[in-house]
């Protein structure tokens, strides 16, 4: 599916010894909110950070786009709550990510 083509992308640029930015990951974490993968946008997102790509408001919004698509609004609540933590600002998406 298309989340695994993308993840498969963000595989070849570190093979190709090119380094994924912030932009590059959201990519990837949009084709898993498009294709249901909660758990695969979470080991996308804590790659992320062990690569010290620091995720943006944009990143953690795909992220709470994705739980709320497959059902898990708490775990959006949650990350919505950490957001200070991941050194990022909410804005209006995010709040409107768990109100919907």
């Amino acid at each position: 599916s298309y989340w695994q083509v993308a993840v498969d992308l963000l595989s070849a640029m570190v093979t190709s010894s090119l380094v994924p930015n912030v932009v590059n990951f959201n990519c990837a974490l949009s084709s898993c909110e498009t294709g249901g993968n909660l758990a695969l946008a979470f080991q996308l997102f804590a790659t992320m950070q062990k690569r010290r790509v620091i995720p943006d408001i944009i990143s953690i919004n795909i992220l709470m786009d994705t739980c709320t698509f497959t059902g898990r609004w708490h775990l959006a609540l949650n990350l919505l709550s950490a957001v200070p933590l991941l050194r990022a600002s909410a804005n209006h998406i995010s709040f409107n990510t768990v109100i919907s």
